[in-house]
């Protein structure tokens, strides 16, 4: 975790999946984003793990 007096970054957990969902199935920030809208709230649970790898490089 990395805190500051503005922010703070953690791992995903997974009561982030509902807001995480919110976000991603907006055709708007997904494909900026690198990915399609995400089409449900499981998509999302299930692309979480691999997306936390993916950020610990």
């Amino acid at each position: 975790m990395l805190e500051t007096e503005r922010l703070i970054l953690r791992r995903w957990e997974d009561s982030d999946a509902e807001d995480l969902y919110k976000y991603a199935k907006d055709p708007d920030v997904g494909p900026i984003a690198g990915w399609p809208p995400h089409q449900s709230i499981g998509e999302t649970r299930g692309i979480m793990p691999e997306a936390a790898k993916g950020m610990l490089r």
